[in-house]
């Protein structure tokens, strides 16, 4: 499936925070998701993406100036030895599902990071998932473990599967990582 043609990707910036908020609560108030309890406010994305957006990619999808979904990846670890490895995470518009719009924006997202010198990426999936667990397996990642009944949400415990996806081989010494670059 690819891209519908009038759907365009580009580095998120500042004025896409709201969208960014609207899309993330959709799956705080109605899903599981996103296992956080507590609505995001505007301010918090617009912090991460000041503090990380330097570092990592953080990618929207937009048609006609609304965006429809949004990717980002931020430190797996603070630990040194874990540099090269990233968290990937991709939300989507409700009415953007099924489109190709996520595999898209993951797609650009794995093609940066990977030109930035990163190894490793990983995902952090509740389980029951079969939409997101497919398009990560879809994109090559293995289901590498679950922890189970780690997050208590709408009356009930919950797995999180840990997937990992490997961008590049390992080498000795690791490759120096850069910048991350906008459009």
């Amino acid at each position: 499936m690819s891209l519908p043609e009038d759907v365009r990707l580009r580095t998120a910036v500042e004025a896409d925070i709201d969208a960014i908020t609207r899309i993330s609560n959709h799956y705080v108030l109605n899903t599981a998701a996103n296992l956080r309890l507590r609505l995001f406010e505007p301010e918090e994305w617009r912090a991460n993406l000041e503090k990380q957006g330097e570092d990592f990619p953080w990618l929207v999808a937009e048609r006609d100036g609304r965006v429809l979904g949004f990717a980002y990846a931020a430190l797996w670890n603070e630990r040194e030895a874990y540099a090269w490895s990233v968290e990937s995470t991709v939300y989507l518009d409700e009415a953007a599902r099924g489109a190709g719009i996520g595999r898209a924006l993951y797609s650009e997202l794995f093609d940066r990071l990977a030109a930035q010198g990163f190894v490793t990426v990983i995902a952090k999936i509740t389980r029951p998932n079969d939409a997101s667990e497919g398009l990560h397996r879809s994109l090559g990642f293995a289901l590498t473990g679950v922890l189970e009944k780690i997050g208590f949400k709408n009356g009930q415990w919950h797995d999180v599967g840990v997937w990992q996806k490997d961008l590049a081989e390992r080498s000795v010494p690791p490759p120096l990582l850069r910048p991350s670059e906008d459009d």
